[in-house]
């Protein structure tokens, strides 16, 4: 696998990181209640499981269906970091 793509899928654990910090901080400030908090906890899961099972021969559309899922979760619950959204959400 080439080394921009491992580099791609550790920002993507990085990220999954970010979002399990502000959701865990969300959920202690009752910002989003337990069953907001467990479909997030739901789709970090699936998404951490896309970038194991992640495909060599097919890389480039994998890389862009976790992307397009981590962007759809970053809009539903944010995350620490403001360089995550602006990484996932707009970059190319």
């Amino acid at each position: 696998m080439n080394n921009i793509y491992i580099e791609k899928l550790l920002s993507f654990k990085n990220t999954l990181q970010n979002i399990i910090l502000v959701s865990q901080k969300y959920k202690q400030l009752d910002i989003i209640n337990s069953t907001e908090y467990n479909l997030c906890n739901e789709t970090i899961e699936n998404i951490n499981e896309l970038i194991i099972n992640i495909n060599n021969n097919n890389i480039i559309s994998d890389l862009q269906n976790i992307n397009n899922k981590l962007s759809l979760l970053i809009k539903n619950y944010g995350s620490m970091k403001f360089t995550d959204i602006i990484d996932i959400c707009f970059d190319s």
